[in-house]
């Protein structure tokens, strides 16, 4: 027991066959998306003696070189990226005393060559006062090797993910939470061509306590 999921209470959580979108299945290197926000810092035109105001002309009391910085949403951000195949997991609460301090994922996939499963997480504290929506998603660690692969569609394996210290624990408002009471699960699958996709089956998402 110790999850709460609005119809039965379950130590984990298990969704049926979940499969990718196609459009945009597409690698993340060639700009479909990103896994996590990349930081992209840009620099103004400007020389020696300044840099230039926004109508073009010089402006000598301006730091030549001036730098920007932007941001671009990757998969980790709060509203997500622009990947489309991806799965997004109910919100689950555990429990009255089942609040847990580590999370393990466990799928049953089709996964060809070629093909990336990415599993994100996050969480909240029970003690925390921001608000559930407003929590980045976290990058789980793949705990299977990455040499295990599908040979066809019938190839159903088991890959488990995990956190990257074994544990969970986030700064929000000044405190460090190190333990949660509700949290959500995203899968976002990537491939190097828009014809050979990964296909789950299951997902079980495991609240552990240490």
């Amino acid at each position: 027991s110790g999850v709460n999921n609005g119809s039965a209470t379950e130590m984990f959580m298990a969704v049926g066959t979940v499969r990718g979108v196609v459009a945009n299945v597409v690698p993340v290197t060639v700009g479909s998306g990103y896994l996590t926000a990349p930081a992209i810092t840009m620099s103004a035109p400007g020389d020696e003696a300044g840099g230039f105001t926004s109508d073009g002309t010089r402006d000598s009391s301006a730091a030549a070189g001036t730098t920007a910085s932007v941001v671009i949403r990757g998969e980790d951000s709060v509203d997500g990226g622009n990947i489309n195949a991806k799965y997004v997991s109910r919100r689950v609460t555990l429990n009255d005393g089942f609040d847990a301090s580590d999370l393990k994922v466990i799928i049953s996939a089709f996964k060809p060559l070629g093909t990336g499963i990415n599993v994100y997480y996050k969480v909240k504290s029970e003690e925390d006062p921001e608000s559930f929506d407003d929590k980045s998603y976290v990058l789980m660690n793949q705990e299977t090797a990455n040499t295990l692969l599908s040979t066809s569609e019938e190839d159903i394996k088991e890959f488990t993910f995990k956190t990257a210290n074994d544990s969970i624990s986030y700064t929000s408002g000044g405190a460090t939470h190190d333990r949660f009471k509700t949290f959500a699960i995203k899968i976002v699958m990537t491939s190097n061509n828009a014809v050979t996709v990964p296909k789950l089956r299951d997902m079980r998402a495991i609240a552990l306590d240490s």
